[in-house]
């Protein structure tokens, strides 16, 4: 049987560290080190702010369009203190006319390594 990529990532034993803005996981078996990207929050949230008013929008246009009671949810998206869920995410990139990628932001990346 042929295993993809993703099917063997998902088999192997991970243990992790986080160092450096970016989470640095190795195989137990010690076949491979991979740099996972990390979500920057406050940068995240300055975008959200950026793409909010790049549409024309308040923050209670974004309060109603979620239907929420208050906007403190919104206001901590903004500030970076949280992250939309990944319906919240999918709504904003709809209502902002982007791609969901496009409203996050990460840390800077480092490229997968595999040692021979």
């Amino acid at each position: 049987m042929v295993r993809t990529e993703n099917q063997r990532t998902q088999e192997a034993h991970w243990s992790g560290t986080q160092t450096a803005g970016k989470e640095n996981r190795e195989d137990m078996r010690g076949g491979m080190k991979i740099m996972l990207p990390i979500i920057d929050m406050i940068k995240t949230g300055e975008n959200i702010t950026y793409l909010r008013r790049r549409e024309g929008l308040r923050v209670r246009d974004l309060q109603e369009y979620f239907g929420f009671a208050t906007p403190q949810a919104i206001y901590k998206w903004q500030h970076g203190a949280a992250l939309p869920s990944i319906d919240n995410l999918a709504a904003l990139a709809q209502l902002f006319h982007v791609h969901m990628e496009d409203v996050l932001v990460f840390q800077d990346e480092v490229e997968t390594r595999k040692s021979a």
